[in-house]
Order: structure tokens, then C-alpha cells, then sequence
């Protein structure tokens, strides 16, 4: 059942400019009715799916790498990693991490890296589900896939694209401790710049992918797309120094009420994470609307 107005396909058309076409429709305008998409489309809904299936999906990932350090012991990369989660993750939660880092046996390792491993594409499928379905209604199309089909492409996702953004949000999160962990000095100020774009860049490209295969219709070329990832990532990166910000400032609020605050912020954050997608998703999904002559906003259709 459509919820939107349908978005018209122009995969036929030539590839055109789209910076010409955003500066013809004019970003406010596009902005508002992305907004007004989302809306019909019920994205806030799907975003906080998205949100608990990506903290779900980030927790067998950890484990999983834990699991990893305990049956290669590889001690520097432990202690690199002791430094990232207290940065990341101050007060108790980054002691569970920290302890369960200290007291990973090699002989633990491989049954933490199996269930790890497992979890993390289990419930990254079932966000991928999730999203599929909101994509679609935010492009007004009908879910006509088998349930088949969207498990598999649902796994293929999960299994590349999910875990390339987790590298990315690693690289940008935990550059830092990775880059003093090496070899400090120059080489320590070269990665910390570094990292971002690396970072950055990991998360574009993933988040390209997702907006390319995901819709269940025919997308148009990359360059249309390009402008829902730039929306999505500068939303997200802003979402992810935000969650840097309180985490950095939460200590300030002494034991009891700090850690509190910091598990509030990163559920906040993930949140977030899922609403800068679907957002990116219905502003490249207008965009393409303004470039098919569809100049009215996207206000949800009759139910039938």
C-alpha cells in the first residue's frame, strides 16, 4: 500500500546535471518536501528500527572482535583498543569493555568470534529488512519482492555494506587511538586528519550502495543519488561528534548521573543514525520527483 506519492523512474533519461537540477528546485524547497515525504512515510517509525537493530548489530560486533584479539593475542591491538572504548564509551560502559578486553582467554576466543560473527549478521539482516521497507514507502513503490529475496539481498547488505560502515565509524571513532597506538609523533597528527576523510569516505560509499540497491525499483545514475549521501553523512557525522561531545562532558556530572547520560546519548545516536538515512533517502527520492516535472509536494495518499 503507497503512503507517498510515487516518485516517477528517469533511469531512462541521460545522466544530466544534478546540481543543476538541486539550484532549479532550490534546496530549501527540496528540504521541505523531504521532509513532508518522510512524514507520509512514516520514517520516524522505521528510523528508531533502524536504531535498535544497529546497536544489536554493534554489540556481537564487538564481541566478535574481542573473540578475534583472544585467539590471535594480539596485545598491542588489546591495548589500542582499551584506549578506543574508554574513549568512545567512558565510564561503566567502557570498563565492560575494557575488562572483557583484560580478561579475553584464547581459549574463549573462538566460540566469542563464532557467536559474534553470527549475531552481527543476524540482526544486520534484520535491520536491512527494515530498511528495504522504508525505502520503499518513502519511494511510494510497492514491496513486491519475495520474502526470499529480501533476505538474501537483506544478508548480502548486512555481510558488506553494514560492515563497511562499521569500519567507518571505527576509523573515525577510534582513529585517534589507533594512530597514538603506532607510532605517535608526526605519524599520530598525519592520522588524526587523515582519519576523517577515510572515515567519511567509507560511510559515502557504503551509504551510495544502500541508496542504489535497496528501493525496489530502477534507481538513476550515481550522480542523483550523490546528494542523498551528502545529506545522510553530514547529518550522520554531525550525529556522531554530538554523541563525542557529550560523552567528552558527561563526566562532569560525577558517577552516578555521567554514565546515565552517556547511555541516553548513544541511544540517541543511533536513533539518529537511522533518521540521517531515511532523510538522505527522501531527499534524493525528491530530487528525482523535481527532475520527472512531479513539482508538488509529497503529501501522503488515501488509504485504499
Amino acid at each position: 500500500m503507497r503512503t507517498v506519492a510515487a516518485v516517477p523512474e528517469t533511469h531512462h533519461q541521460d545522466a544530466g546535471d544534478a546540481r543543476d537540477q538541486l539550484r532549479r528546485a532550490g534546496t530549501v524547497h527540496l528540504f521541505r518536501d523531504a521532509v513532508v515525504r518522510l512524514r507520509a512515510a512514516h520514517g520516524t517509525t522505521y528510523a528508531r528500527a533502524l536504531g535498535h537493530s544497529s546497536l544489536l548489530t554493534l554489540i556481537p560486533a564487538v564481541i566478535a572482535v574481542i573473540g578475534f584479539v583472544a585467539v590471535f593475542d594480539l596485545t598491542g591491538f588489546a591495548r589500542v583498543l582499551q584506549d578506543a572504548a574508554t574513549s568512545f564509551a567512558p565510564g561503566p560502559a567502557g570498563s565492560i569493555l575494557t575488562q572483557a578486553l583484560e580478561t579475553a582467554r584464547p581459549s574463549a576466543g573462538p566460540s566469542a568470534l563464532v557467536v559474534g560473527l553470527v549475531g552481527m549478521l543476524f540482526s544486520g539482516t534484520v535491520g536491512m529488512t527494515h530498511l528495504e521497507r522504508a525505502a520503499d514507502r518513502i519511494y511510494g513503490v510497492e514491496e513486491d519482492r519475495s520474502p526470499r529475496e529480501r533476505l538474501r539481498l537483506a544478508f548480502m547488505l548486512a555481510a558488506t555494506v553494514e560492515v563497511m560502515l562499521m569500519i567507518g565509524l571505527a576509523v573515525i571513532v577510534a582513529g585517534g587511538s589507533i594512530g597514538e597506538g603506532s607510532d605517535g609523533g608526526a605519524g599520530f597528527g598525519l592520522w588524526s586528519f587523515v582519519r576523517w576523510p577515510v572515515g567519511i569516505g567509507l560511510v559515502a560509499i557504503a551509504m551510495t550502495i544502500i541508496f542504489r540497491v535497496v528501493p525496489n525499483r530502477h534507481q538513476p545514475q550515481f550522480s542523483w543519488l550523490l546528494s542523498g549521501t551528502t545529506v545522510s553523512v553530514t547529518a550522520w557525522v554531525a550525529a556522531t561528534i554530538l554523541l563525542g561531545l557529550v560523552y567528552e562532558h558527561a563526566s562532569l556530572l560525577g558517577d552516578a548521573f555521567g554514565p546515565l547520560v552517556g547511555v541516553v546519548a548513544l541511544l540517541v545516536w543511533a536513533y539518529s543514525t537511522g533518521l540521517a538515512v531515511l532523510f538522505g533517502l527522501a531527499f534524493a527520492a525528491q530530487l528525482e520527483a523535481e527532475r520527472a516535472g512531479q513539482r508538488t509536494e509529497a503529501r501522503a495518499e488515501p488509504s485504499r
